[in-house]
This record gives C-alpha cells, structure tokens and sequence, in this order.
C-alpha cells in the first residue's frame, strides 16, 4: 500500500494515542453513553423540582438535549471566528473535541452553555500554546460579567478531570492540510486541481461536519479523506485516480475506502430536528434558578437578553447574541 503524506502524519502517532484508545466509539456505544446521561439529568431535574418547586417539571427529551449540543458547537465556532483576532481553527477543533466530549459523560443541562463553551475554548488555548486567551476582555460588551470569568477559572481543572486529563487531541485539519501537501505533488491525479480555492471550501465543510458524531466515530484521517472527496465531489474536480492511488491500486481496498467516505458523508449530513432552542431556554430557566437555589451555588443564571435572542438553527435572522 502506498505510504502518503497522510499517513506519514497521522497513523503511527494516532496509533498509539488516547484519542484513539478513550475517544473513538461506536454508534451503539454513543446512543448508550448518551441515554445514561440523559436519564440521569433527567432524574436530577425531577429531584430539584420536588424538593424546591410546585411548578411543572420541564420535559426535555434526549433530541432536545441533543440539540442544545450541536447549539453550543455552532456558537463555539461562531464565537472563535468572530472575535476581533480570530481564535486558530486547531484552538477552535480542540476546543469542540473538548465539549463533545465532556457531553459524552455530563449532561448538557448541567451548566449554561455559553460558559462550558467559553470553559473549552481558555483550556484548548493552553493546550495549543497558540494565543493568551484573556477572559477580562469578555466582560461588558460580550455579555460578561466578573462572577462568570471566574466560575470559568474555578472550572478548568473540572474540565480537564471530565475530560480524564487526555488533552491532545488529533485533528483532522492536520490530515487534511497532509491531503493537499500530497496533491501538490500528484496534480496529475487530480485535473483540475487549484489548492488555493479547494482547501479554504473544504476547511468550512470540515467545521459544518463537528456538530455530528463523525469526529467521535472515525480517525482524523478518515474524515480528513471524505471531507475531501466530498468537496472535490461538490466542485466536480475528478478524484478517482487519486483515490485508486489511495488503495493501491487494490479493488477491494478502493471498495472499502469508497464505503469507507460514504458513510462519514450519511453521518455528517444527520442533524437534529428539533430547531427551537429559545424554547428549551426557556424552560431551563427556572431549573437553573432552582439549582443555584438547591445547591447554594453560584452557577450563572440566563438573562432575559440571552433567551430572547434569535437561535442561529431555528431563524434567518441574524442578531447580536451572547454567548
């Protein structure tokens, strides 16, 4: 089989990695993962209101908690790019492999998600080394106030315990970059090919990918190689001799491989169908009031201005929204 670039990169240092060992599962596996820890919030939830409230329990299913997942990553990747310095796209991977997988072990519903996403982003900062992630700067006009940052700084090594302290994370941005390294050197494999204004398309596609569970399901590689195909596929640039390549020339392993992207592809397409997360808000306000009442906590509560703002899946319309 031939050794690419990609896989120079990637396969023996993945091969070995926590990512790989900890952080890879099956779809089963997920759904378990995922039906464990909504019935235990859900349990939570009954137990704050019987101690503390006569109000009606809120029902939240386990698609809307799912859907308050996929909010929180878009809003993470909003905020990263929308900062007057934009965050590096390996601070805002890593910072979205962090929050799916703390999701993986803790309800959605235990904190706020503006502050677990800002939570996400200051660790992945010192993971990468890549900028000084200062969260005064948060405070006043990006909707902060000073007992959030420091919730935040109280919460790091929460995080980093939630996350069992297995902090590198492999990206398929690496691998991805590793693809177009490779075509630099094979453009006759690839007609035609212009690194310039594929890699930049394929890069977004990549990040419209991380709210479904193809980074928790395939190696980096893979879904670098699908993100890939797809956005060549997309641009009608002819990628089957490339792919032969890939397989070596072997049928069976050009069957598989082909299988292979179609199914990161399916996977990456699936999105939740419930779109109205002002709703959920809505009803989880009062739940975090009865939470800071009940544990005598100083969990930041939702503003008024938070729940009233437009959710960015349910609405065209584009508003001003903290996090």
């Amino acid at each position: 089989k031939n050794l690419t670039v990609v896989t120079w990169l990637t396969t023996g240092m993945f091969s070995t990695s926590s990512h790989r060992k900890q952080w890879l599962f099956s779809k089963e596996k997920l759904e378990t993962l995922r039906e464990g820890v909504h019935m235990s919030a859900v349990e939570k939830i009954k137990r704050i209101y019987t101690e503390h409230s006569n109000e009606n329990v809120p029902t939240l299913s386990l698609a809307d908690t799912k859907c308050l997942e996929e909010y929180a990553v878009k809003e993470l990747i909003k905020f990263g790019s929308g900062l007057k310095q934009p965050l590096p796209e390996r601070v805002v991977f890593t910072a979205i492999m962090y929050l799916k997988r703390y999701f993986l072990y803790h309800s959605v519903l235990d904190y706020p998600p503006r502050l677990l996403v800002l939570l996400c982003v200051f660790v992945a900062c010192k993971t990468e080394e890549a900028v000084k992630f200062d969260l005064n700067f948060l405070v006043g006009p990006h909707g902060m106030d000073k007992s959030d940052i420091v919730w935040i700084k109280k919460k790091e090594v929460y995080l980093m315990t939630a996350l069992k302290f297995n902090l590198v994370v492999h990206s398929p941005l690496r691998a991805l970059k590793g693809f177009f390294l490779d075509i630099e050197i094979r453009k006759d494999l690839v007609t035609p090919f212009n690194s310039k204004k594929v890699q930049p398309i394929a890069t977004s596609n990549l990040f419209k990918w991380v709210s479904s569970d193809t980074i928790l399901m395939y190696p980096p590689s893979q879904v670098a190689l699908a993100v890939f195909f797809h956005t060549c596929k997309a641009m009608k640039l002819n990628t089957e001799e490339y792919l032969k390549f890939l397989a070596g020339a072997d049928e069976a392993n050009l069957e598989a491989l082909m299988k292979n992207i179609q199914e990161i592809e399916s996977l990456a397409s699936s999105r939740s169908n419930k779109s109205d997360t002002k709703d959920i808000f809505r009803q989880l306000k009062p739940y975090w009031e009865l939470v800071e009442k009940s544990e005598n906590s100083q969990i930041p509560t939702f503003t008024d201005d938070e729940l009233d703002s437009e959710s960015e899946m349910g609405s065209a319309k584009k508003k001003t929204r903290r996090m």
